[in-house]
């Protein structure tokens, strides 16, 4: 026969030892849930993030040559280099959208003709999506609609 309170001892024990196990099973849990959880959110943001959409958004519907790719990689790489040598004021200005326009001129001189129709109409789409673009020409503001 047991001693009085050993049932309860090792009740105890037993609690205890489930407890400890439950702490270190959520402890690695968290642990290798951690690197997925900061992963997803991995994606571009503000300003650079629509650049590359924009980018993206040029381009869509074309398929690139290994070549090509290198190209168009090539031109992007030195028009940001050149529009990040902008003061930051000036990015936005007719200086870094002259930059772009250029940046895009040589993008598609890489294209050929049926992908540059692609292209053209890719230019055209977004002009008109942000207001047609005319009157960023001018550096004014388009007018709100009433």
């Amino acid at each position: 026969m047991m001693p009085p309170g050993t049932f309860c001892r090792l009740k105890k024990q037993h609690t205890m030892k489930s407890f400890k196990y439950v702490i270190v099973s959520l402890v690695l849990a968290l642990g290798l849930a951690a690197p997925a959880m900061f992963a997803q959110d991995a994606g571009p943001k503000g300003k650079q993030g629509q650049r590359g959409d924009m980018n993206a958004a040029l381009l869509k519907d074309i398929t690139l040559t290994a070549d090509q790719k290198t190209k168009v990689d090539a031109i992007r790489a030195e028009a940001r280099k050149q529009t990040q040598a902008l003061p930051k004021e000036e990015r936005r200005s007719a200086k870094g959208r002259k930059i772009m326009q250029d940046a895009n001129g040589k993008i598609r001189e890489v294209l050929t003709p049926e992908q540059q129709k692609t292209f053209d109409a890719n230019q055209k789409a977004m002009q008109e999506r942000r207001g047609g673009g005319k009157n960023r020409d001018k550096g004014a503001r388009p007018k709100s609609a009433k």
